[in-house]
């Protein structure tokens, strides 16, 4: 991990555009799907590999007569890749074409928001085929896997929702691919999510505690093209590029997609995501995400994006999630479970605080994450003074709090240290200069979640 520069971006607008009226969403392109998929060469793992299987599943689960095209993005393939993927998309039979990405200066591949900006630029243009345009957009990464019947319902339930803009399956990380079986077929069931709006401002406290549970993911997700296209074709760009480490592209897509029109959520509907294969991995792509979820915490308060203030989400056994925020003199903060950001931070400063293991974990980054450390300590030494100033707010729209997998790589120790050093590094970043409480900060990770049946559910207006 490189250090990264204090430098802010300027001001950002990732959810700034204009809602799709109901006119709007009901275009009258064919009811077909394009599939669009990002893909590169790794020096970590063969994504080739992933990229077949993904290819294998789509191929043999889509719903019979339902005509589908794949768009391809190349991000940084290597000659060899390049043509193993050709060759797999022809053996498919499934119309296709592979679009470049530009590379940056001296990286071999951009991140994955510039290439699927890329394929829906590709999309957007006049001159794409008309096999192309469809009623449907589905996106998938390339080690994605979608389960029987994924398709169609996740096709069937957005057809049947006039004021959705997209519809998300539910998301298997599982650590193989090629091992995976959903085990079932799709059910009826549907929710509508939240949404990453709240009080008409982004949500970044409850994405950055739930995240797919309230805003869903982009893997998987199908949108509707045409409406979207012709957002992009006036100037719009779905996702963002700028995030230091390109780790949030989800949470500013979706926070764009509610501007246009409801999101749902399609339990039965599965499509599998390969989890990292190894705790330092993990910890490393934590750390990004962590970091980047500092960073919005300045650029989205700068942009007017998020309510000023510092926001609390706070867990009860009686009580459930509920939220206090309170004017702190200039200062926009979030602030995750207070007491298990207390446990995690002083296990984080422990760990930088020894150099030798601090190196080990954190390469370049150590003594950024020690000062970051004292830092949260600070902020949580003033809400344990502060927090009884504001009434609570309940937060009936956040699924109770279920028992942490502390073996998962994904949500296990490694995740949560790496996430909240991310945490620290990137506060610490965007306060070069603190005094007394730093004028931006964010500390806290994913909350583990019960199944989404003890969420209220939100009125269906369609």
């Amino acid at each position: 991990m490189s250090p990264i520069s204090s430098t802010v971006a300027p001001p950002i607008s990732p959810i700034a555009v204009s809602p799709v009226t109901a006119a709007e969403r009901a275009d009258g392109t064919g009811a077909g799907i394009t599939v669009l998929i990002p893909t590169y060469t790794a020096s970590n793992c063969d994504r080739v590999a992933s990229f077949r299987t993904c290819i294998m599943s789509l191929r043999a689960h889509l719903p019979p007569g339902l005509p589908v095209a794949v768009l391809v993005v190349d991000n940084g393939l290597c000659a060899e890749g390049a043509r193993a993927i050709r060759q797999m998309l022809t053996a498919s039979e499934l119309p296709y074409r592979i679009v470049a990405a530009r590379p940056d200066g001296d990286k071999r591949h951009r991140t994955a928001a510039h290439a699927r900006n890329v394929g829906l630029a590709a999309l957007a243009d006049s001159q794409s085929p008309p096999l192309f345009r469809n009623r449907y957009l589905l996106f998938l990464d390339d080690d994605n896997a979608v389960a029987p019947g994924a398709v169609g319902a996740l096709a069937s339930a957005l057809d049947g929702l006039p004021r959705a803009m997209a519809v998300c399956p539910k998301i298997d990380v599982i650590p193989d691919l090629d091992c995976w079986s959903s085990g079932t077929r799709p059910g009826a069931t549907r929710r509508r999510l939240p949404g990453p709006l709240y009080r008409d401002r982004y949500d970044l406290l409850s994405v950055t505690s739930h995240g797919s549970c309230v805003a869903g993911r982009v893997v998987g997700l199908l949108a509707r093209q045409e409406p979207l296209l012709r957002w992009i074709r006036r100037g719009g760009q779905l996702f963002y590029e700028e995030t230091p480490f390109g780790s949030s592209e989800d949470m500013l897509a979706m926070a764009n997609l509610a501007r246009f029109g409801e999101l749902w959520s399609i339990p039965g509907a599965k499509v599998a995501d390969q989890s990292r294969r190894s705790p330092g991995f993990t910890r490393g792509q934590q750390f990004g995400w962590g970091y980047d979820h500092a960073w919005l915490a300045r650029a989205l308060s700068e942009s007017c994006l998020v309510h000023p203030g510092v926001h609390v989400l706070s867990w009860d056994d009686a009580e459930g999630w509920t939220q206090v925020s309170v004017d702190a003199g200039g200062a926009t903060g979030f602030l995750v479970n207070p007491g298990e950001l207390r446990v995690v931070g002083n296990v984080v400063q422990a760990l930088a605080a020894d150099r030798r293991i601090g190196e080990a974990m954190f390469p370049d980054r150590t003594p950024v994450i020690a000062s970051g450390a004292l830092v949260l300590t600070q902020v949580l030494d003033w809400w344990e003074n502060t927090r009884g100033t504001s009434q609570p707010i309940p937060r009936h729209d956040l699924p109770p709090l279920a028992q942490r997998d502390w073996d998962g790589l994904r949500d296990g120790f490694e995740a949560m240290v790496g996430h909240v050093a991310g945490n620290m590094a990137g506060t610490h970043d965007i306060n070069p200069y603190p005094a007394g409480l730093p004028k931006f900060f964010l500390f806290g990770v994913r909350q583990p979640s019960e199944q989404p049946a003890g969420l209220r559910e939100l009125p269906d207006e369609g």
